[in-house]
């Protein structure tokens, strides 16, 4: 594992302590930040909403009456960017089809193989590491940096820091106070500043990207979280 993916964090959702165990020994193993188990929605569902976690690992049957299946539904409701993991012990047709319905990275069956588990957790690092803004730009969350058909292109520290505001946001408006408040903390701008601003980034990204919301701020015109 690289030096950019070992600030990766996972969060670990299994009623079986033994193998919750097993799973948290071999993710710290491979570099990954381990942020706790759980063996229900309810404690999961409370550190996914409280703190950013990049990698989801959840068994579809746990302890209550709500299902991993639920809990990815409600990540999804929140529109956050946690990349789902399945392990589980059930196989058939109904339960593999729920679950692919929900979108994840990976489906693992108990008992599972060690190489398996590694390589899904790699696949999920660079799905959450890289937002890919539309065919020809996406962004290195790790790392910075924009890219134009994978080759690094160059932002200031401002107009970047924007884009990556922008894209943290996941698709929703970010409001011109917000804006000012995380660009410009210490000081008073103005309008022109700011859209001085909004315009470069723009001009940059062939203005396809960066759309202006009369009255209320900016957003993505395209987004979309893939690799």
């Amino acid at each position: 594992m690289n030096n950019d993916q070992k600030k990766i964090s996972v969060l670990i959702v299994e009623d079986e302590s033994i193998v919750a165990m097993e799973l948290e020994g071999l993710i710290a193993d491979y570099g990954y930040i381990i942020l706790g188990t759980h063996d229900n929605y309810d404690d999961a569902l409370e550190i996914l909403l409280s703190q950013e976690v990049d990698i989801l690992i959840c068994d579809i049957y746990l302890d209550g009456e709500k299902t991993g299946i639920d809990l990815v539904h409600t990540i999804k409701t929140h529109k956050l960017k946690t990349q789902i993991i399945y392990l589980t012990a059930y196989g058939d047709t109904d339960t593999i089809l729920k679950a692919i319905d929900t979108e994840p990275c990976g489906y693992l069956i108990k008992p599972f193989k060690q190489e398996e588990l590694f390589a899904l957790l790699e696949l999920a690092s660079k799905k959450h590491t890289l937002v890919q803004l539309n065919s020809s730009y996406s962004y290195n969350l790790q790392t910075d940096q924009l890219l134009y058909n994978n080759q690094e292109f160059h932002l200031t520290k401002k107009e970047r820091k924007l884009l990556k505001a922008l894209i943290n946001l996941n698709g929703k408006i970010l409001s011109f106070e917000d804006m000012e408040y995380i660009l410009w903390p210490n000081n008073s701008v103005g309008d022109s500043t700011r859209r001085t601003l909004v315009y470069r980034l723009n001009k940059k990204l062939n203005y396809k990207l960066v759309q202006t919301i009369v009255g209320e701020g900016y957003t993505l015109t395209a987004f979309y979280v893939e690799v």
